[in-house]
């Protein structure tokens, strides 16, 4: 005799619930990268229970788990994929990449390093990543002109400075830009390299205190045409986000 009682229908819903949140947080796609040039077969997908990964263009994906690539459950990497199918996840300390997903290998040079953003040319062969040592506002920009195979930090340093995003803004990757938030009132700010990253200005554009100013993208044509998102908290939470853009290099929005 099969017997269905209420009770037994919501231990079934409870241990169900269990299994699906074992990760702690909702299961929800959050960004997605294709990869550039000759490797857009590969999609790769952040998600909040790892990664997943498609060599066919998005027919098919396979899961990639956080713990393989070294990050935590809560934790949302930034990711990329370079020209050579590279793919590389950004860590709270240090870098992670693999070339078919499995047994990914951290970079020698970003070690220890909070890697906040990943950026790259549409080709996918200059990279950028902004790095800050643990425990210090000093950061950095490192560059790869491999496809992510190999990072140089470059000797530029942001006194004081906590970098959030980081943008190539041309194909060569001369013109770069950098956003951040500037000593303890956090100011958020915005940077502009105009010689691959070996010097950086601080653009004339000021922003609301208590912003977060997010790189949204560069014109793909014209290095000099950047858009940005403002972002900010509101009442009870309630925040709003401003799409800016500026045709002067990020001097005026």
């Amino acid at each position: 005799m099969r017997v269905t009682s209420p009770t037994l229908m919501v231990v079934s819903l409870v241990l169900a619930a269990v299994t699906a949140s074992a990760n702690g947080r909702f299961p929800q796609a959050q960004h997605l990268v294709a990869g550039p040039g000759a490797r857009d077969d590969l999609v790769l997908v952040r998600a909040t229970f790892g990664l997943m990964l498609s060599d066919d263009g998005g027919q098919r994906f396979r899961f990639l788990c956080e713990d393989a690539w070294e990050f935590l459950d809560g934790f949302d990497p930034a990711v990329i994929v370079g020209s050579r199918g590279t793919m590389l996840v950004g860590l709270q300390n240090g870098l992670t990449r693999s070339r078919d997903g499995c047994a990914p290998s951290r970079d020698v040079d970003l070690d220890g390093h909070y890697v906040s953003d990943l950026a790259a040319n549409p080709a996918g062969t200059v990279l950028l990543a902004a790095a800050m040592p643990p425990g210090a506002r000093r950061a950095r920009v490192a560059r790869s002109v491999n496809g992510g195979e190999r990072f140089e930090v470059l000797p530029f340093v942001f006194d004081d400075v906590e970098l959030t995003t980081v943008e190539v803004g041309d194909p060569e990757g001369a013109t770069l830009y950098a956003s951040g938030a500037v000593g303890d009132g956090r100011a958020p700010a915005l940077w502009r390299s105009d010689d691959g990253g070996l010097h950086w200005t601080r653009t004339a554009a000021r922003f609301a205190a208590g912003e977060e100013v997010f790189i949204a993208g560069v014109h793909p044509t014209r290095p000099r045409v950047v858009w940005v998102r403002a972002s900010r908290e509101g009442d009870a939470g309630l925040g709003g986000t401003t799409l800016l853009r500026s045709d002067d290099g990020g001097e005026r929005f």
